[in-house]
């Protein structure tokens, strides 16, 4: 039999409220015979959980060894050892070196995370490190001082990404900051905040933009600097409830970021006046300024040659759904190239602009040269979300002028994969799968559809989700149970009809166990 070795148990204390520890972390603190606890960050309320006969250290001052030393015997006398630590343990502590000196000890650790004065900061602002259409990412960073910061994590580089940033221990170092986050390129109106001592009573917050951030009086240690690109940006809905997002489309209301490759004021004035709402990024270098409007997500209109916009942003491109259109516009204001996105806003705002300036748009994608329809199109006229494959395939029969198949799926809820692969199987009797171009769902079925449909169906189609809004408005020609508990005409054929401009169900509702399936047809007439 293994002998069970020693154990310390690092809690996370949490940022200060005494409140917002974890419910594992009040249990040992109540059960513990020795707590090691660093005074100067703990509040001392949290002590006031242990039993009368705890053992209470207070580690300011003392050295690691004397610490290390202190809990190992402890633990290895079969006592319940506590190290309480302030906010989580993962973030700037001394987790690793204590795991270390202890393990030398054959005394193993377990760790129980705490709430950060990360998360506290941004509870008291408000406010989201993720925000739709702005940052995506969010970066933990301090500045270089007695340990120091490899040149690849330096703040300028985090900021020329426009992510969100949470800048620790270097709260007396604001101006630094600043300067930093203006050299890669941030605008000066990006909104900071400094929070210091989260949670607590005494706690403080200072807003101000990048550009007039200054050294707040009195504040040092305990703060964190907040960098929140997308703090300024209003009206933005998140979709994690189940609203659509712009996926097959782009609503950008005239806003989109100007890049002068070639000088041309006159052209750059004639776009500003026409689109107030367009800005002109004009602060760094080329390559800095692409990936700053790359991040902001609107399209981007480069003034200047098409090649240099090609090589501007080909290291950027990702996918068509999420990356920003791209246009290009020549210095004499004559034509409007869509470089990338034609399907996806960039083809509507060629048009605009062209229109504004007097230009000609020049437009590629096959669907729009030929006059015939794209699936794309479908999407944002009817308000449907693509939410995964290609529209590859519809597209390329759309100008084939081949009938197009679309499969309009429902099932009962907790559906299995195991029950939709069966029913694309039965589906396989009748329609080929290598011609259905779309499958279409009710969007109460969204998530079952991206996590379980999407893996089965044909690389080249679409997965589309169909708002119950849009079902409504169309009937099927089988009776269906969901016009009962749903309210509407049914899914399957609902669903397939919708997809489809003027298609026609070619195969009724079918059952397969818990699922249903439709086809409908379109031949372009």
């Amino acid at each position: 039999m293994v002998a069970k070795m020693a154990k310390v148990y690092i809690v996370g204390a949490g940022p200060g409220d005494p409140g917002l520890i974890t419910v594992k972390g009040a249990d040992l603190l109540r059960r513990a015979d020795l707590v090691v606890y660093a005074g100067s960050l703990v509040n001392p309320d949290l002590l006031k959980l242990c039993k009368k006969e705890a053992q209470l250290v207070n580690s300011h001052g003392k050295k690691l060894s004397e610490l290390v030393d202190l809990m190992a015997q402890a633990a290895l006398e079969g006592k319940l050892v506590v190290r309480l630590a302030s906010g989580d343990p993962s973030l700037y502590g001394s987790l690793k070196e204590m795991k270390e000196e202890l393990n030398k000890r054959k005394v193993e650790i377990e760790v129980i995370p705490g709430v950060s004065s990360l998360f506290a900061g941004a509870a008291a602002l408000k406010e989201e490190f993720t925000v739709p259409e702005g940052p995506q990412s969010l970066v933990i960073t301090r500045l270089p001082g007695r340990t120091p910061v490899r040149s690849q994590e330096a703040l300028e580089r985090f900021a020329a990404t426009g992510a969100s940033i949470a800048v620790f221990l270097s709260a007396d170092r604001v101006d630094e900051i600043k300067q930093r986050a203006l050299k890669a390129g941030l605008p000066g109106d990006t909104p900071v905040a400094v929070v210091y001592r989260a949670s607590w009573p005494e706690e403080k917050i200072i807003w101000n933009d990048l550009k007039n951030l200054s050294q707040p009086e009195g504040i040092k240690g305990s703060a964190i600097v907040y960098i929140l690109p997308g703090a300024k940006l209003e009206g933005k809905r998140s979709f994690l409830y189940g609203e659509k997002p712009e996926v097959g489309r782009k609503s950008f209301e005239d806003a989109f970021s100007i890049l002068e490759v070639t000088k041309s004021t006159s052209v750059v004035e004639s776009l500003i006046s026409s689109f107030p709402k367009a800005q002109v990024l004009e602060s760094g270098s080329l390559r800095k300024r692409v990936r700053r409007a790359w991040n902001i997500k609107n399209p981007i209109v480069f003034v200047g040659p098409v090649g240099v916009a090609v090589r501007m942003v080909s290291p950027l491109l990702k996918d068509k759904f999420s990356d920003p259109p791209v246009l290009c516009l020549d210095i004499a204001g004559s034509f409007v190239v869509v470089v990338t996105g034609g399907h996806h806003g960039g083809n509507r705002l060629a048009r605009r602009i062209a229109k504004a300036l007097g230009a000609v748009p020049v437009i590629t994608t096959g669907t729009e040269t030929l006059g015939v329809i794209s699936l794309e199109e479908i999407v944002e006229e009817r308000e449907l979300e693509i939410v995964g494959g290609n529209t590859k395939r519809f597209n390329a029969m759309s100008i084939a002028r081949e009938p197009i198949y679309t499969v309009g799926m429902g099932w009962r809820r907790d559906i299995s994969q195991k029950d939709l692969k069966l029913a694309l199987k039965s589906l396989k009797g009748y329609v080929d799968l290598e011609k259905v171009a779309v499958f279409a769902t009710a969007s109460i079925k969204k998530k079952d559809a991206v996590e379980k449909l999407l893996p089965l169906i044909p690389q080249d189609a679409a997965l589309v989700i169909v708002p119950e809004k849009v079902l409504s408005g169309y009937s099927g020609i089988s009776p269906s149970r969901a016009k009962d508990k749903l309210g509407l005409p049914g899914v399957a054929e609902s669903a397939a009809l919708a997809v489809l401009p003027q298609g026609e169900i070619v195969v009724p509702k079918k059952v397969v166990g818990n699922v249903t399936f439709a086809v409908a047809r379109w031949c372009g007439e």
